[in-house]
């Protein structure tokens, strides 16, 4: 069954580098993975409620096991390391119902 991640993300000017290497480096890990990026990097405009990032990103996966092949892989633990101090993040996977939206 199809996922989807949705990553809330605010940059938080610590950590300058780390955020360089993550932004340069994972994209093309989710890539490599069979991640599908929907919204790559969106400003977001809250329209009801409180939502804690400046950014959205959201990537469509193959099935949940796909995304947590990529979540657990060494390299991205590696990578993930670079993103502490550089973005304030929430994760949020969940499973795609119904059709599957046409491309």
């Amino acid at each position: 069954m199809p996922c989807m991640m949705l990553i809330s993300a605010r940059p938080t000017g610590l950590n300058e580098e780390g955020l360089k290497k993550y932004a340069a480096e994972g994209p093309p890990m989710i890539k490599r993975y069979g991640g599908r990026f929907v919204t790559p990097y969106s400003t977001t405009e809250v329209l009801e409620g409180s939502w804690p990032g400046e950014y959205v990103i959201m990537v469509e996966w193959e099935s949940r096991e796909a995304a947590m092949a990529w979540w657990e892989a060494k390299e991205y633990r590696d990578l993930r390391a670079h993103r502490v101090g550089a973005i304030d993040a929430q994760v949020v996977l969940f499973d795609v119902r119904g059709p599957k939206p046409q491309s």
